[in-house]
């Protein structure tokens, strides 16, 4: 499919820490549209579970606190993206249609 094209399956694993109840439902209702080697990826870490999966999977000092480490760096989108806030990667309407038309296509 089209997707498939151009967003080939890079997944490593997915690990849904904190997911309430409506998020739940949701990933129960489209697991079963995805396929077995991607639902097989998606692991749903409850509370009593997390401290022991996390620890395998991130090393020391990178979970964040919120997940009960010690990695306290926060994400700051305006600091990583400082070139687009300051208007220098920006391209006009008609580059835009032109890299539309350009770009490459996997059919």
């Amino acid at each position: 499919t089209m997707l498939q094209d151009h967003y080939p399956n890079r997944l490593g694993m997915v690990f849904l820490v904190h997911l309430g109840r409506p998020a739940e439902f949701i990933l129960n209702f489209v697991k079963p549209l995805l396929t077995k080697e991607v639902r097989d990826k998606i692991v749903v870490v409850t509370a009593d579970q997390r401290e022991e999966i996390l620890e395998t999977v991130v090393e020391d000092g990178f979970l964040p606190d919120y997940l009960g480490g010690t990695d306290t760096y926060k994400f700051d989108v305006k600091d990583y993206y400082k070139d687009y806030y300051k208007g220098t990667t920006k391209c006009t309407d008609e580059e835009a249609k032109e890299y539309i038309k350009t770009m490459p296509y996997h059919a």
